[in-house]
């Protein structure tokens, strides 16, 4: 005797199920991130001291038209700077960002010492560099580096040697950083790229 009321509420659950089953699938697009084009050329003044205070500081300008959606990066600034050099050996760091309008899509920074002799202070430098590169994360991230990276940096036994590289991944923030170490009697390098989105390492 109560078999007729129950079976139009279950038609009549069934029906919203069904109305609200497809806004559960609705997904909501991911705006991607960037790094501020008002700020992303003026990220070397966070560094340590007056030793990147030349680095970058130029405008964020279209460099490439041709391209689809249009290549910007820093213009009209310093990109390389000499932290060392004595007619045999140099120190030199550099700073690169591109993107798009809206703002850089990664920021590259590489350290290179090169020369024939030993150079004075070597470490010194490239504990400054990756001092750099943490305030750069501090900026850009809002995180720094965590101490693993700066071990790894400073620990030049553990560099690869050149032809054999070896990325490894830090994340940082809501980004991440990858860091490129190799060593060789002559020189040492470091590449640094610093990404605004954790997301960019799946692509």
């Amino acid at each position: 005797m109560y078999a007729r009321p129950i079976a139009p509420l279950i038609v009549c659950l069934v029906v919203v199920a069904a109305c609200q089953a497809p806004r559960s699938n609705r997904t909501v697009p991911v705006q991607p991130a960037y790094f501020p084009a008002a700020e992303v050329c003026s990220y070397p003044a966070s560094g340590p001291g007056k030793l990147f205070n030349r680095l970058s500081e130029g405008t964020w300008t279209l460099s490439d038209p041709t391209a689809p959606t249009g290549v910007f990066r820093c213009s009209g600034g310093t990109s390389v700077v000499q932290l060392f050099g004595d007619g045999n050996s140099t120190v030199e760091v550099e700073y690169i960002a591109t993107g798009v309008e809206k703002g850089a899509e990664i920021v590259s920074l590489t350290y290179i010492a090169a020369g024939t002799h030993p150079i004075p202070n070597e470490s010194t430098f490239r504990r400054a560099f990756g001092n750099l590169v943490s305030a750069i994360a501090l900026r850009g991230l809002g995180s720094a580096t965590p101490e693993l990276f700066k071990k790894k940096l400073e620990n030049l036994a553990s560099y690869s040697r050149p032809g054999e590289r070896f990325t490894e991944n830090f994340d940082i923030g809501r980004g991440f950083i990858s860091l490129t170490r190799e060593a060789s009697p002559n020189e040492i390098k470091v590449y640094v790229k610093i990404f605004p989105d954790i997301a960019l390492k799946l692509e």
